[in-house]
């Protein structure tokens, strides 16, 4: 509640922000966030946070309001974070929960990495037997490279050494 009469308690407790929340299944008010900032004389209507610098008061309502957040909710949100964080001197991994979830996602990454290597690898040593060997085979494929990906590298060199063209290659596998 922030009726004129209010904004004097806020000020004298010391708040140096207060926002005005109107949600979308609200009163006879829009909805919307409504940022009040103590000045000298008294809070003062303003469109961005002070508090959370360069986020802006359609951004807040946004972020506090939408369920699940939206993609433009979370970029606001990431570049006010970045932003405070050069001003401090911080960054994000160094958040315990941020350090954390960026090595269980680099695990990850690493993992996907490296069996997408693995396939390659195998991919392009048939292909260089094969190609050894005079027989022209296309494996690039999408279905190729799955299905390829899922056999063991010495059963593709044994095909790919044993078979005449590259139908052969395939009944082989």
């Amino acid at each position: 509640d922030v009726r004129r009469r209010k904004l004097g308690i806020y000020k004298e407790s010391g708040f140096p922000e207060i926002w005005v929340l109107v949600p979308w299944e609200a009163s006879v008010r829009a909805p919307g966030l409504t940022i009040h900032v103590r000045r000298d004389d008294g809070y003062r209507e303003e469109r961005s946070s002070r508090a959370f610098p360069g986020w802006r008061a359609e951004e807040i309502h946004r972020a506090l309001t939408e369920a699940p957040m939206s993609g433009a909710a979370w970029r606001a949100l990431e570049r006010v974070a970045l932003a405070m964080g050069a001003r401090e001197g911080t960054e994000p991994e160094d958040d315990p929960l941020m350090r954390s979830h960026g090595a269980r996602a680099r695990v990850k990454g690493h993992a996907q990495g490296r069996r997408e290597g693995l396939v390659q690898g195998r991919i392009d040593a048939v292909a260089q037997v094969l190609e050894a060997r005079g027989i022209a085979a296309a494996l690039d494929a999408m279905g190729d490279r799955e299905f390829l990906g899922g056999l063991p590298g010495d059963a593709l060199m044994a095909a790919a050494l044993a078979c005449t063209d590259e139908a052969d290659f395939r009944r082989w596998i």
